[in-house]
């Protein structure tokens, strides 16, 4: 996409523009300025863009050895409301102490199809690997 089409899309109410990183590094490899500084480069340059600062942030690689507790703060603290990782699953009460640590549901390669979505959005999948993980 191009920025015309970026500044598109933002102008749609039901649809928002979040932050990702400049160079697309895995923040827990950076140093905490570096990792603050993508974040924060990623989101002024869209602001310049679309003419209002993003205020969700999206982990460019959200798996935990990608990102962690030290990141999430990180974020919080320069002043994203909330930001998705890469672990697999769907939001619920517990992630209210967390906004910027949440999961995400994936819509790519394999899962494009609507039945899958479908399943995806009813949360069984996860509910079942959150069983599977948490009994072993």
């Amino acid at each position: 996409m191009d920025w015309n089409e970026i500044r598109t899309i933002a102008r749609d109410p039901l649809c928002s523009i979040g932050a990702h990183t400049v160079h697309h590094f895995a923040l827990a490899r950076l140093d905490p300025g570096e990792a603050v500084q993508e974040a924060v480069a990623s989101r002024d340059r869209i602001a310049a863009e679309i003419g209002r600062k993003p205020t969700t942030f999206a982990y460019p690689y959200g798996d935990a050895s990608s990102c962690g507790p030290r990141d999430f703060r990180l974020i919080a603290d320069a002043g994203f409301a909330a930001a998705v990782t890469t672990r697999k699953g769907l939001l619920d009460a517990r992630h209210a102490g967390s906004l910027t640590a949440l999961p995400r549901l994936s819509l790519n390669g394999a899962c494009q199809e609507l039945r899958h979505v479908e399943t995806l959005l009813s949360g069984v999948p996860f509910s079942l690997w959150n069983l599977v993980t948490s009994s072993g």
